[in-house]
């Protein structure tokens, strides 16, 4: 049987939530290997190591397709966050071109399914709100932004221009109110060692 790599306890395959700990499960993905993939951010420099609290990023699911965590991410001082990191796609067929600073474009396209893209162009915004990192839904149409907090299984939406508080290990979940949806995890750290 499985263990939780939080605490240890055993547990029955397919359980979200360790029963003994309530940390969330990670289970490793069944699907193809990926080989690792740094998230591109606007401002930050990969293969850094940061001496300061830091921010990590951690793509775990784009429509479907898992993926374990640390294949897809990036970690930045989360002084960075200080200018809101907006999370889209970008669109270069409008006037002015749109370019959020995590494009999740390339992603979609390699991962994603066919048809309408569950990413809004400039769908969320994660800044810090009064020093805590925290998540900003910014488009009312058919797409939405959630929180999936650690040790829950509930979905806590974001409301348009609304803001909610990032915790460690909270998961963002982005997309279609019915349909294709992409997850993001969020580790904190408050200094490398």
């Amino acid at each position: 049987m499985p263990t939780c790599q939080g605490c240890g306890h055993t547990y029955v395959s397919g359980e979200p939530i360790c029963s003994e700990c309530g940390d969330d499960i990670d289970l490793p993905c069944a699907s193809s290997p990926v080989l690792p993939r740094a998230l591109a951010v606007a401002g930050v420099e990969h293969g850094l190591v940061y001496e300061v609290p830091t921010i990590a990023f951690h793509v775990i699911e784009i429509q479907g397709t898992c993926f374990n965590e640390g294949v897809i991410s990036v970690q930045m001082p989360l002084s960075r966050l200080e200018v809101p990191i907006r999370v889209g796609r970008r669109d270069t067929q409008k006037f002015p071109p749109i370019h959020p600073e995590l494009d999740l474009s390339d992603l979609l396209s390699d991962y994603g399914k066919q048809g309408r893209s569950p990413i809004s162009r400039l769908h969320c915004a994660i800044q810090l709100q009064d020093g805590q990192p925290a998540v900003k839904h910014l488009v009312a149409h058919s797409t939405s932004t959630w929180i999936r907090h650690t040790r829950s299984t509930r979905l806590l939406p974001v409301p348009t221009n609304g803001i909610r508080q990032l915790m460690e290990r909270d998961v963002i979940v982005l997309g279609l109110t019915k349909g294709e949806r992409v997850h993001i995890r969020i580790r904190l750290n408050p200094a490398d060692r």
